[in-house]
């Protein structure tokens, strides 16, 4: 935490706690250890964010990424599936 994988050419960033000021600021937060290199700093802007830390399921853009929570299993979960080509996805996630 935090991960950034990469699937036919879409940059996935994987967070628990996410919000979009870390994006626009392009920084995930202060570590708890020191490091010689700084690997919170978003060096490549994420196409999608999954993160969980509210539980509450959402979809929403910011500019060109797109933002996924999709709940929890504990209270309500809702899978989000994108379309990784359009970055589409199934609309009863935000209903």
């Amino acid at each position: 935490n935090p991960s950034m994988i990469e699937i036919n050419g879409v940059k996935i960033l994987l967070v628990h706690k996410f919000d979009v000021d870390m994006l626009k600021k392009r920084y995930l937060g202060k570590s708890k250890l020191i490091l010689p290199n700084d690997y919170l700093v978003l060096d490549e802007i994420p196409d999608i964010v999954h993160c969980g830390h509210t539980h509450i399921p959402e979809v929403k853009n910011y500019k060109s990424t797109t933002i996924v929570n999709s709940g929890s299993l504990l209270s309500e979960f809702k899978p989000v599936v994108i379309d990784l080509s359009d970055r589409t996805f199934n609309q009863e996630v935000i209903q």
